[in-house]
């Protein structure tokens, strides 16, 4: 089964203060993180979805062969729009993808194998009580969830979408912790240190 996968990164990064997809985090940075792990999982094509400052991201990742997709509208949208179109490029592309913000760089490859061994046609990540990413989701079911339109973002439309979402249960803190400010980012990677920093 061909998986694929879509990163939404078009968000301005208001509160952080900085461009959230380039934050280092160790010798890389977030958006490359990401793209590493789903790589090493066997992920491919994957589609990264851009926005604010899309010309240095598109730049940052020229060399990992990542499919560029523009939400030219990230100022007055949220980010389902950026979901839409990551979903709309990818579901003929392949069997299933991974669908994660680049807010949540620190899940690991265990975590991704996870999914991928459920089975299941929609799946996410739960850790101690936690919902988290990447969303494992067959790719036949995108059309409903585009479909069902945007209210209450992501999970209202997955809740609509006529498929139930399983839960696989992981020990992964890196899978249920965004950082939306410096502070929680510190944090966030500190305990990625902590943890042995891998990969």
């Amino acid at each position: 089964m061909k998986t694929g996968a879509v990163i939404a990164a078009a968000g301005l990064s208001s509160r952080m203060g900085a461009f959230k997809p380039m934050l280092e985090i160790g010798d890389t940075t977030a958006v490359r993180r990401i793209i590493t792990v789903l790589r090493s999982v066997g992920a491919d094509p994957i589609v990264l979805v851009t926005g604010h400052r899309a010309e240095a991201l598109e730049a940052h990742v020229a060399d990992l062969g990542v499919i560029c997709v523009r939400n030219e509208q990230y100022r007055t949208t949220d980010m389902f729009a950026s979901v839409s179109l990551g979903m709309a490029r990818i579901c003929t592309l392949c069997d299933q993808f991974f669908f994660t913000p680049v807010d949540v760089p620190l899940f690991s490859p265990e975590t991704a194998r996870a999914l991928l061994a459920c089975g299941a046609p929609l799946c996410k990540p739960v850790c101690s009580g936690r919902d988290g990413h990447p969303l494992l989701i067959r790719s036949d079911l995108a059309k409903a969830i585009l479909r069902s339109g945007g209210e209450g973002g992501l999970k209202g439309a997955l809740s609509r979408c006529g498929c139930p979402v399983t839960a696989v249960f992981v020990d992964d803190e890196g899978a249920v912790h965004d950082a939306d400010t410096p502070e929680e980012f510190r944090l966030l990677v500190q305990r990625w240190r902590d943890g042995g920093g891998k990969p």
